[in-house]
Formats: C-alpha cells, sequence, structure tokens
C-alpha cells in the first residue's frame, strides 16, 4: 500500500510525504490517515486526521510546512 499527501503548486502538485507498506495478509502492520479538518492561524496550516491500524487509532495534528508535514499532537484514541 502506498499512501502520501500532495501540495498544489503554480506547476501542478509535489510529494509533501509519501510512505510505503508491504504486509501480510492480515495487514496488522497498516495504517491509514483520513483527513478531517484543516485549521490555518496566521500563516500557519494544520491538518487534523485520524490515524487508524489494526489494534488501535488516534487522532493527529499535523502543521503543512514548505518542507513537507510535521506532527505536532498526538492523542490516542483507544484501542483493542
Amino acid at each position: 500500500m502506498v499512501q502520501g499527501w500532495v501540495a498544489r503548486v503554480s506547476e501542478g502538485f509535489t510529494a509533501l510525504q509519501a510512505n510505503a507498506t508491504i504486509t501480510d495478509c492480515d495487514a496488522k502492520e497498516l495504517r491509514t490517515w483520513a483527513p478531517l479538518v484543516f485549521v490555518t492561524a496566521d500563516a500557519r496550516t494544520f491538518v487534523v486526521v485520524r490515524e487508524h491500524g489494526y489494534e488501535d487509532e488516534s487522532f493527529v495534528v499535523s502543521e503543512l510546512r514548505d518542507n513537507g508535514l510535521h506532527r505536532v499532537l498526538d492523542v490516542p484514541g483507544g484501542g483493542c
């Protein structure tokens, strides 16, 4: 599985972050991100996502910067 973030720039798109996960048939190593909301404060942009794995999930706030996506807050949401 390959997933990532891209940003629109004047020339098209640029990759902010890309991850690849190779997993066996039970997909225990697989984690997905689902964006919930974008927040702009002053000149900074944040994205709140739900990160879901096989046995747990969390809610993450990351900041979008020119050089990529940077995790600034991770709140565990529980697990099995």
